[in-house]
């Protein structure tokens, strides 16, 4: 009898073992072909390749947004989220969006958008090209932004009607990690931004961060310890991070403690720490500001 419930326990073990791998190694594979096919096609065309000459190539301002699909957002807080983004489109400026969850009811993680606005050109580049080109060229770069933020718009509105809190798994710390290794490795960025739409709520194989409608208490020293074991903190590259929707839940009935809100808020604040992230706001769920688009100082 012993020797039986023994046996049943280890095929049980086997089996989550087993699951926790096959994820992770479709998750992984899913992620590669991510990496290598652009799912986004790119739609607005440098203004130097069109009119073939020397693209500058100067730094760039880069804003990743992650939006979590399983993290239900109202109308309000989709409204509150282009608000924050309004301003990115300028010239010099790049922004990716990509929507992620974990593998299941034909939810993926998608390159949704993809673009970057030709940044302008010195003075000095200008006073060697020939009037025609020069007027061209200005005249194309000056087109840009409200092409970008045409599509800018209608892109995020598209892929944040795609959240949904019907899914029952996040896989959210293995997916940042992938996010973050696969997609913020370009050079010619000098700033680089990251926008979470989450609420920040783990559930996974790893750590579980809610249940029965509302928020665990959070164990930091127990959880990074297991993060740490599983290597899912990702590397932050210095990225300026905000998050928005933290602490959310679908339930608008549900009175979420703040002595609850504070550890998981805490959490976060320490696994961005860890990655080299520099946390500029996480909303609880708003953030507090009119926009989050800075410029670098020179």
């Amino acid at each position: 009898m012993f020797q039986t419930i023994m046996s049943q326990k280890k095929s049980a073990c086997k089996q989550r073992f087993s699951g926790r791998i096959t994820f992770a190694y479709l998750l992984t594979i899913a992620f590669f072909v991510f990496a290598n096919h652009s799912f986004a096609k790119i739609k607005i065309k440098s203004c130097y390749e069109d009119l073939n000459l020397e693209n500058p190539n100067h730094k760039l301002d880069a804003l990743y947004i992650f939006i979590d699909q399983t993290t239900y957002l109202t109308k309000t807080m989709k409204k509150s989220i282009a608000g924050l983004i309004s301003d990115w489109g300028e010239n010099g400026d790049r922004v990716k969006i990509l929507r992620f969850s974990a593998n299941v009811k034909g939810q993926f993680t998608e390159l949704m958008f993809n673009e970057t606005v030709d940044a302008m050109p010195s003075e000095e580049y200008l006073f060697h090209l020939r009037t025609k080109d020069k007027k061209n060229l200005l005249t194309c770069l000056q087109r840009k932004p409200a092409q970008f933020k045409t599509l800018f718009k209608k892109t995020l509105t598209r892929t944040l009607k795609m959240t949904t809190h019907t899914l029952p798994k996040t896989d959210l710390l293995y997916s940042l990690k992938l996010l973050a290794s696969k997609t913020m490795t370009q050079k010619d960025e000098h700033r680089q931004t990251v926008l979470i739409i989450t609420d920040g709520l783990e559930n996974s194989d790893y750590l579980r961060f809610h249940g029965k409608g509302t928020i665990k208490k959070i164990n930091l020293k127990r959880s990074f310890k297991k993060l740490k074991k599983n290597k899912l903190i990702a590397n932050w590259n210095n990225a300026d991070i905000y998050i928005y929707g933290l602490g959310h839940i679908s339930n608008t009935d549900t009175y979420i403690r703040p002595k609850l809100i504070a550890p998981l808020k805490n959490f976060w604040q320490a696994y961005f720490s860890k990655g080299k992230g520099k946390v500029k706001q996480l909303g609880t769920p708003e953030i507090l500001l009119s926009t989050i688009k800075t410029r670098a100082k020179f």
